[in-house]
């Protein structure tokens, strides 16, 4: 393996690269956990690997929260 098919696991792990997830709950299910010293650092960590709008993001944080 080289290190170009690493990088491009890790980004897939950490789906920083293409993947199917559409919900946040789908999302922090792949990673096992978040974690962050505040919620907007974990709500963005969660966005960025999200292909649903931020606004979509905060509206389900607002019913859990």
């Amino acid at each position: 393996m080289n290190t170009a098919e690493l990088l491009n696991i890790r980004l897939y792990n950490q789906l920083l690269s293409t993947h199917h997830m559409k919900e946040p709950h789908e999302i922090v299910s792949w990673m096992g956990a978040m974690q962050s010293q505040a919620l907007d650092q974990a709500k963005w960590a969660i966005g960025a690997a999200s292909i649903i709008s931020f606004h979509q993001i905060l509206t389900k944080f607002a019913t859990i929260t």
